[in-house]
């Protein structure tokens, strides 16, 4: 009986010392809240965010991912010459990436290797081509493999860098003994002045396969303005001029 009451006691008292303990950390030892910590503390919304951090709290599944298979194409006047489509989504409707890093590496067989880094941008809900024409790659199309990763993104909310409104008209194709010219409009329907904007031109033959990518950019279109583009690429045999597929890509500040 009396070991059970010491034994009681002793309980007590180390209970007691933790609490002075917890009090004095609590009180005097503990970290002051801080947006660099890696725990939500303080005013945080989430972990390291919010307004009191001056960041914005994202969800946790935010990507961009690459649709598809990346494709290489052969330019057929060339036998040492490339050209590179990469389809990118972003599945989020409430979040668009104002800008984010790449970098597009190719490898051949025989010890070719090619780093492409680079920036763009894409809006809520956005499927989008990137091309890169035309790069000599001193292999055949056959042995070369491609890989596409994304870098760091800055996303921001929908509302705060909406898709501009572009009116696309007048596309056509037409082939020449050494090339084929896509000329075409696109009018600015946003309200202001478009920073820049890329025309993608996607050529396919009759069974709808790839078979050449090219484009164009151009700067500062004002609100309401029409502006005209041509899109030229080496001579392809066997396109399809009727399925060419243009694509506008507009970037406001």
């Amino acid at each position: 009986m009396r070991f059970l009451k010491q034994f009681f006691f002793g309980i007590v008292w180390v209970l007691i010392l933790a609490l002075v303990v917890y009090v004095i950390y609590a009180l005097f030892l503990r970290p002051a809240p801080s947006c660099t910590d890696n725990i939500k503390n303080g005013e945080e919304e989430a972990i390291d965010c919010g307004p009191v951090c001056g960041k914005q709290c994202l969800p946790v599944e935010l990507k961009i991912s690459v649709r598809g298979n990346i494709q290489i194409i052969p330019i057929a006047t060339s036998s040492d010459r490339v050209s590179i489509l990469v389809q990118l989504q972003n599945a989020q409707s409430d979040y668009a990436a104002k800008n984010f890093s790449y970098n597009l590496k190719l490898a051949g067989e025989n010890g070719f290797a090619l780093d492409i880094p680079g920036n763009s941008f894409m809006y809520a809900g956005e499927l989008k081509y990137l091309t890169f024409p035309n790069l000599t790659v001193g292999e055949p199309a056959t042995s070369l493999s491609a890989n596409f990763e994304v870098g760091d993104v800055s996303w921001v909310k929908d509302e705060t860098f909406k898709k501009p409104t572009i009116f696309l008209q007048n596309q056509t194709t037409s082939v020449y003994s050494d090339r084929i010219e896509v000329v075409g409009k696109f009018t600015n329907g946003d309200a202001v002045t478009l920073e820049r904007a890329t025309i993608v031109a996607v050529f396919l033959d009759s069974r709808g396969n790839v078979i050449g990518v090219s484009g164009t950019q151009t700067e500062n279109v004002a609100s309401g303005e029409t502006r005209a583009f041509t899109i030229t690429h080496p001579f392809v045999p066997g396109i399809n001029v009727s399925a060419t597929q243009v694509f506008v890509y507009p970037y406001k500040p």
